[in-house]
């Protein structure tokens, strides 16, 4: 085992399934539907900046935001479950390695936040600072505040109990939020204070906590694996991740309503796939997130394009359908399901009718929003009819093709 490669071998790993998964994502139906989103928000952006009435605390948001930013660090380790046996004992010659994985981190999450950062920009300037030089400036000053963070974390990670690790978060995201203040008022001397009180705290408060405290392999193994599980979910919507693990949540109120389906064979699956969409970790948050942020994005379309709220609304519903259609294979690595002693014909009957439905409900929801935000019957009859006609459309003609490839 070369300890000097390990951390690049397993980068390049990591990317060589990662990139076959993107190309996935960018030949699906799906990735043009949200880049026909990005589209449209990018279109009225301007239109949001004028709709957005002048006291709201703009300072106050986007200070919350960035202070969550950097202080939500993650640090990819790649580490795997074998390694408590094979890299433990190595431990001492790991520091290469984990400084790797800090850089690694570090230029992942300050590209993310140069995005999100460009991404306010326009609200930046136009309520904040109307210099774009205080926009650069920020920017660098805050991916100097990241790579602190990015220490501060594997420091608190060192930590052996979780409680006093939640404290030391909590003690970072209150430095962070000063400091995001200062930033965003472009108050150059606090800033530079508060960039001297941290590289005070990394110097004799984190640097020897790294020294004297051993790794903590299960919760690095157990975060890497949640990160995994992150990336697998997400490609999940655009494509069949069979490896993917899923979080199983009670929700008993949900669960129990398919407990009232009649005791049949023709309701097998409808239970089934009822059951999964009630207490998976996936399905049921991705269709009510789905409905608050194509409400949001319905509710914020400006008074003269009241035909975007229509095409927003149609948008929504469709990518709704092909998130939940990956319902299908949720249950592809349980050997019981193809046990029941049903047609494989009613399995399908019941996963169209599941994507159906709850289209439908997304359709009726939007278009209440439509028609709330427009004060218009038409604009929101078009919004329900254009919608059903999609639902009837994707269930009936696009969800048997993905049966067929399937079988295929």
């Amino acid at each position: 085992m070369n300890i000097e490669q390990l951390f690049s071998d397993r980068r390049q790993a990591f990317w060589n399934v990662s990139i076959r998964y993107i190309r996935l994502m960018a030949n699906s139906g799906l990735m043009a539907a949200v880049l026909a989103l990005i589209l449209i928000i990018g279109l009225y952006y301007q239109n949001f900046l004028d709709w957005l009435p002048q006291d709201f605390p703009v300072l106050l948001v986007l200070t919350i935001l960035f202070a969550y930013m950097l202080t939500r660090s993650p640090i990819r380790t790649f580490f795997q479950s074998g390694d408590l046996v094979y890299l433990l004992p190595l431990e001492a010659k790991l520091d290469r390695y984990t400084r790797q994985a800090q850089v690694y981190s570090w230029t992942i999450q300050s590209a993310v936040f140069v995005f999100v950062l460009f991404l306010f920009g326009p609200l930046y300037i136009d309520r904040l600072s109307p210099e774009f030089s205080h926009l650069l400036m920020t920017i660098a000053v805050f991916l100097v505040a990241k790579a602190w963070n990015i220490q501060a974390q594997w420091a608190e990670l060192r930590s052996q109990y979780v409680a006093n690790q939640w404290k030391l978060k909590w003690l970072r995201f209150l430095i962070n939020l000063v400091f995001a203040l200062f930033v965003l008022m472009v108050e150059p001397l606090f800033v530079l204070v508060l960039l001297l009180l941290m590289g005070f705290l990394l110097a004799f408060y984190y640097r020897p906590k790294m020294k004297n405290h051993q790794l903590k392999w299960d919760q690095l193994i157990e975060l890497e694996e949640q990160t995994l599980n992150s990336f697998y979910r997400f490609a999940n919507a655009f494509t069949d991740v069979p490896h993917l693990k899923s979080r199983v949540r009670k929700r008993s109120m949900l669960a129990n309503q398919w407990e009232r389906l009649h005791n049949k064979s023709s309701n097998t699956y409808v239970y089934l796939y009822g059951k999964t969409f009630a207490r998976s970790g996936d399905y049921f948050g991705i269709f009510v997130r789905l409905a608050i942020v194509g409400a949001l994005l319905v509710y914020a379309t400006p008074g003269e394009w009241q035909w975007l709220a229509v095409a927003i609304s149609v948008l929504f519903t469709y990518i709704t359908g092909s998130q939940l259609v990956t319902i299908y294979y949720h249950h592809r690595t349980i050997v019981w399901p193809d046990l029941y002693p049903v047609h494989q014909h009613v399995r399908e009957q019941s996963v169209q009718s599941f994507v159906r439905t709850l289209m439908a409900a997304q359709v009726f929801w939007l278009t209440l929003i439509t028609g709330i935000t427009s004060m218009s019957v038409a604009y929101a009859m078009m919004a329900l009819f254009i919608g059903l006609l999609l639902v009837i459309f994707y269930a009936q003609v696009q969800v048997p093709k993905l049966f067929r490839s399937t079988a295929s």
